[in-house]
């Protein structure tokens, strides 16, 4: 099969370089390829922390190239732009207690294993039962989901927080750098480790934050009409979906005549 020539950009310097590759060439030796050829590109970071990025013109719609993919997978074609980067990068995380935290992370991985590298920097030992929270920015989104009684995220004051899916990154889910995410229980466990201080101090947090949004909220019954696939990742935590009574293929239907208080 015919090489494919990709130019190579290493913005931090303005270093630009035409480099040949095999299409079957796994991403992982293209970036090794990359710091042989351009020496630039060794001042950026250790092989483990920089990869290669499909830039866009949205910011927000680049693509980090998988390390386990082939070059052939992103259909990439002779003379596109590829960008070497640093992949790692800083993230401003606020805990249930409202305390703040910085974690540096990786901007190529997805929610969930951004949230077992949180938590284990944090000292948290049940990362399967914390995710992410954004704030919901979109009016008419906010204004839904306050009418769905948060049923995609949750209440924090005014502000309507929406929970990130775990198999998406950061950059896929439109969450721009700088932005202050928010980690929370999703799914709660009724045994809790009593001598872990750590898990003891956000549960109060968390339980504070909820039994405050009860004394100033009204719930209402919700009702879901039509045929919807219930997403187990969103709704269970992992130990459940691995285990044999959540099968991962298993799907739940709504009926348009069921109706459950939130």
């Amino acid at each position: 099969m015919a090489s494919i020539s990709l130019k190579i950009n290493i913005p931090s310097s303005g270093m630009m370089k035409t480099i040949s590759f095999d299409p079957k060439m796994m991403i992982v030796d293209a970036c090794k390829l990359v710091r042989e050829r351009i020496t630039d590109a060794a001042s950026i970071g250790t092989p483990k922390d920089c990869g290669l990025f499909q830039p866009s013109d949205d910011p927000l719609k680049g693509v980090w190239l998988d390390n386990a993919r082939t070059i052939e997978y992103y259909a990439l074609r002779s003379g596109d732009v590829l960008e070497y980067l640093k992949k790692t990068r800083p993230l401003r995380v606020k805990m249930m207690d409202g305390s703040l935290k910085t974690v540096l992370i990786d901007d190529s991985a997805t929610v969930g294993e951004l949230v077992k590298t949180i938590c284990e920097r944090v000292g948290i030992s049940n990362p399967g039962e914390y995710s992410l929270l954004d704030e919901e920015t979109d009016d008419e989104k906010a204004a839904a989901s306050r009418r769905r009684g948060s049923v995609s995220g949750v209440m924090d004051g005014d502000v309507m927080l929406r929970w990130l899916q775990p198999d998406k990154s950061l950059r896929g889910q439109n969450i721009k750098e700088g932005t202050v995410l928010t980690l929370r229980l999703k799914f709660w466990n009724k045994q809790i480790d009593q001598n872990d201080p750590v898990q003891l101090n956000l549960i109060y947090g968390e339980a504070s934050s909820i039994l405050t949004i009860l004394k100033t909220s009204i719930s209402g019954p919700a009702t879901y009409s039509g045929n919807s696939m219930l997403d187990l990742q969103n709704h269970l935590p992992p130990p459940f979906i691995q285990s044999c009574s959540f099968r991962a293929n298993a799907s739940f239907l709504f009926h348009s005549s069921s109706q459950y208080w939130l």
